[in-house]
């Protein structure tokens, strides 16, 4: 150490009294640590030498963490979640609407989106037969049609007529757009998995519809005026604004 030093002090002869490193040290190993120890160095005019001063830091309450939780049984507690009402039709070419949560990006080229249903339920069989299907991505302010087309089932009731909501046609698949959504994804089912309680359908998007007035000045999506809600497993919750 007395070696450093002296290399140190031959080398360096006229620092900035104010010149200092910060340098984190964590104490335990993990994303959120306990403790972090914050080691400043700095130039000691007196002693012409380099020093070093060391501080503690409790992470917890920097943070916000809490220390104690309670194992659960294990659950698809994944939160948030999309909400987005896909589309579908029989052979007849009438088409149907169901409300999905467990659904999100499976890939980015192709572009590709993965929605998970049930398999007794009517739109599975509709989808599995015609290998095609629309996401259309709901604002908040149709939150209570979409909540209907969730709870009702297109054997008995005619979605579209009851709901209010507008069929749109698409341009390469047979299942409508739904005019109040402001984003359309056409899809064509590419795989299906076989998993448990829920199938997943994986489908390529094969062509996209966004409403004019999303659109910033240089034509990409401006998120903020989707008016978008999530899904958080006991009800739909309204999204905020950006924060990075």
């Amino acid at each position: 150490m007395r070696d450093m030093d002296a290399q140190i002090d031959s080398r360096v002869r006229s620092p900035e009294p104010e010149a200092s490193t910060h340098v984190s040290l964590p104490q335990t190993s993990g994303m959120f640590r306990k403790q972090m120890v914050t080691a400043r160095l700095g130039w000691d005019p007196d002693h012409e030498r380099f020093k070093i001063a060391v501080t503690t830091v409790d992470r917890t309450k920097c943070l916000g963490v809490t220390e104690t939780k309670t194992e659960i049984k294990p659950s698809s507690l994944l939160y948030p979640c999309p909400v987005v009402l896909v589309t579908c039709t029989d052979g007849a070419g009438k088409p149907n609407i169901i409300t999905l949560a467990w659904v999100g990006v499976v890939c980015s080229d192709p572009p590709m989106v993965g929605i998970a249903i049930r398999p007794g339920r009517y739109s599975y069989m509709l989808i599995d037969r015609a290998g095609e299907f629309v996401v259309n991505i709901p604002t908040k302010d149709i939150v209570y049609q979409t909540d209907y087309c969730g709870k009702v089932s297109g054997r008995e009731v005619d979605k579209f007529s009851k709901s209010g909501l507008t069929p749109e046609p698409s341009g390469k698949v047979a299942p409508p757009l739904i005019r109040e959504c402001p984003v359309n994804l056409e899809c064509k089912v590419k795989d299906k998995v076989r998993l448990g309680s829920h199938d997943l359908f994986i489908g390529e998007v094969v062509s996209s519809h966004v409403e004019e007035s999303m659109l910033d000045s240089k034509g990409e999506v401006d998120f903020s005026k989707g008016r978008a809600m999530t899904y958080m497993h006991v009800g739909y919750w309204e999204i905020g604004r950006r924060l990075k």
